[in-house]
C-alpha cells in the first residue's frame, strides 16, 4: 500500500503453505514488522494464517505477531472463525482461543448468527454467548442501536437496509437497552438517508 505521493506504507508477503492455508505477513516502508489497522475499531498483528473452506472462502484466521507468536486483536482474541452458505453468505462468525474454543471476547459477546430468508430482501442477525446460544450485546462498546438480542432487517428494492425491528430469541417484539424497537431508514432521490428511531408502542424516540 502506497500514499499518494507512491511512498510506500507498508507490503504484505503471502506464502501458501499447503492448497487451503496461506500466511500473511505485513512489513512496514523498513521492511520490519508491522501491525495493521484494519479501522479504528480493529487493530491486529504483522501476521495472519488464513484456512479456507471448501469453497475457498476464509474459515480460520489466526493472528501472529512478527516472531510468529499468537497475538490478540483489538477485540481480544487470536483466532476467528466463519461459516457460510452456498452463496458464500456469512452464516456464523465467532471469536476463539488458540485451539478453536468459542469465547466472550471484549464487545461483550463470542459470536453473531446471520439468517437469511429465501427471497434474499431480509435478514436476522442474532448475538451469541461462548456457548453459541442468545444472547443480549451488552453496551461495553456496542452503540445504542445494537444492543439487542435479535434483529430483522428489511431490504428495499435496491438492497438497502429499509427496517431494522429487533426481537428476541423467539421472534417476540423487544428493544435495545436505549428503549429502540424500531429504525426506520429514509432515503431521498440522490442517496441521503435520514433515520428515524420508535419504541415498543410505535412512538419516535430522538436518539
Amino acid at each position: 500500500a502506497k500514499e499518494e505521493n507512491a511512498s510506500l506504507i507498508y507490503s504484505m508477503l503471502p506464502v501458501i503453505t499447503d492448497s487451503n492455508h496461506v500466511t500473511i505477513s505485513y512489513l512496514d516502508a523498513m521492511g520490519y514488522p508491522a501491525d495493521m489497522n484494519e479501522n479504528d475499531d480493529f487493530t491486529y498483528g504483522s501476521v495472519v494464517r488464513i484456512t479456507y473452506d471448501s469453497r475457498g472462502y476464509d474459515s480460520v484466521i489466526d493472528f501472529l505477531d512478527g516472531a510468529g507468536y499468537r497475538k490478540t486483536n483489538t477485540d481480544g482474541v487470536d483466532q476467528q472463525r466463519y461459516i457460510y452458505d452456498d452463496k458464500g453468505r456469512v452464516l456464523l462468525a465467532t471469536s476463539n482461543n488458540c485451539i478453536g474454543d468459542p469465547v466472550v471476547d471484549n464487545w461483550g459477546n463470542c459470536g453473531v448468527k446471520f439468517t437469511y430468508n429465501d427471497a434474499d430482501n431480509s435478514y436476522k442477525i442474532t448475538y451469541l454467548d461462548s456457548n453459541l446460544s442468545p444472547m443480549r450485546m451488552p453496551s461495553d462498546r456496542a452503540g445504542a442501536e445494537d444492543t439487542f438480542v435479535c434483529c430483522l432487517i428489511k431490504k428495499d428494492k435496491f438492497g438497502r437496509k429499509a427496517e431494522s425491528i429487533m426481537t428476541d430469541e423467539f421472534g417476540n417484539n423487544d428493544t435495545t437497552l436505549s428503549g429502540i424497537h424500531r429504525i426506520v431508514y429514509n432515503y431521498t432521490n440522490d442517496g441521503q438517508v435520514s433515520i428515524e428511531y420508535f419504541d415498543l408502542d410505535n412512538k419516535k424516540i430522538k436518539m
